[in-house]
């Protein structure tokens, strides 16, 4: 498997693309797409101005759990 991440600036978004690259290999794996989707938008406000990123800057405390623990508790909305 290999990930590319981008990160378009101007409008604020990731991308990740995920290419399957055990094709060929005697282990040739398939595996399911992935789909995510990050947001301090609850579908009619938003929930906090500030950015998810700012180049340069540490993420914040819930990209980190995300990022590092698959943990999105601080995510939800309480």
């Amino acid at each position: 498997m290999k990930l590319n991440l981008d990160y378009n600036e101007v409008t604020s978004e990731f991308t990740l693309t995920i290419t399957n690259t055990s094709g060929g290999t005697a282990n040739e794996t398939p595996f399911s797409p992935g789909v995510w989707a990050v947001s301090n938008y609850n579908g009619s406000q938003l929930l906090n101005s500030a950015p998810f990123f700012t180049p340069n800057s540490l993420s914040n405390p819930e990209i980190t759990d995300i990022a590092q623990m698959g943990n999105i508790d601080k995510m939800k909305i309480k």
